[in-house]
């Protein structure tokens, strides 16, 4: 009896560590320049009670920075904050000695519909831009 119980507890855990869905602990956000031009960002978000980056990458100017080594220049996330109306992060470079880049976004939602949209600023270069979340 002993032997049975061990073994559907093994099982269980094994499931359990197999099949859990790590994909509805993240979500990927991705805001694009509205002017035409080339700036965007795209942040691997933890889904918490806070905001947390997992990864980064922004392009604007044909150059790219990442949180992520090896594809492009470094950034290291300063600070981000949400709530259920707004996003805020800031991005500082690897020696977090100043914030080169910066996203604000606002949130807007009804029962049917949602909408994200704010500014991406690069360096002096600020971008309006839009988000779709996923």
């Amino acid at each position: 009896m002993l032997r049975f119980f061990h073994q559907k507890l093994v099982l269980s855990f094994v499931f359990m560590c197999f099949y859990s869905a790590p994909a509805f602990a993240t979500a990927n956000i991705h805001c694009h320049a509205t002017d035409g031009r080339s700036g965007e960002i795209s942040l691997n978000v933890g889904r918490l009670n806070v905001l947390s980056v997992l990864s980064a990458d922004v392009t604007a100017f044909g150059k790219t920075w990442s949180t992520v080594d090896n594809r492009g220049t470094k950034i290291l996330v300063g600070q981000a904050f949400q709530d259920k109306e707004r996003m805020f992060v800031d991005f500082t470079d690897d020696n977090v000695d100043q914030i080169l880049i910066s996203l604000r976004t606002v949130r807007v939602s009804t029962a049917d519909e949602f909408g994200e949209a704010g500014i991406l600023r690069i360096g002096k270069a600020v971008y309006p831009v839009l988000c779709e979340s996923g």
